[in-house]
């Protein structure tokens, strides 16, 4: 008797995974917004909020591109309402060229712009990673 694991004439081919996701911080003082780093490679992001002032504010992550300077491939405008003291994550997927604001409602605070380059490398042989 003869056992075998499927087979099938149809070759298969394997997608690179997309990069690992890039962290960058945005810290909300009463000077304004601290962005570090402001150029980043395309690719999975999430942007770390720390609201260091006084004040509670409403902070935005969105697509600030212009018609032409690339595509923003997100689920949409990323926001939260941070009280002071309290931090939080937002994610967005980055595509090349394009370039994202960081903002609050009230306009309070100068908006940041985080510029966005080259897709990062593939994380395909990365290990341990989620």
């Amino acid at each position: 008797m003869a056992s075998g694991c499927g087979s099938s004439s149809q070759q298969r081919t394997s997608e690179l995974r997309p990069p690992a996701p890039a962290l960058v911080s945005a810290a909300l003082t009463e000077d304004g917004i601290l962005l570090s780093p402001t150029r980043i490679g395309g690719g999975p992001v999430t942007l770390a909020v720390t609201n260091e002032s006084g004040t509670r504010h409403r902070v935005t992550f969105s697509s600030a591109s212009e018609p032409g300077s690339g595509t923003a491939d997100s689920v949409g405008d990323q926001s939260a309402s941070l009280p002071p003291g309290i931090n939080a994550l937002l994610r967005a997927n980055l595509e090349p060229g394009s370039a994202w604001s960081v903002s609050v409602e009230d306009g309070s605070l100068e908006p940041q712009t985080l510029y966005v380059g080259p897709e990062r490398p593939s994380s395909q042989n990365d290990l341990m990673l989620p």
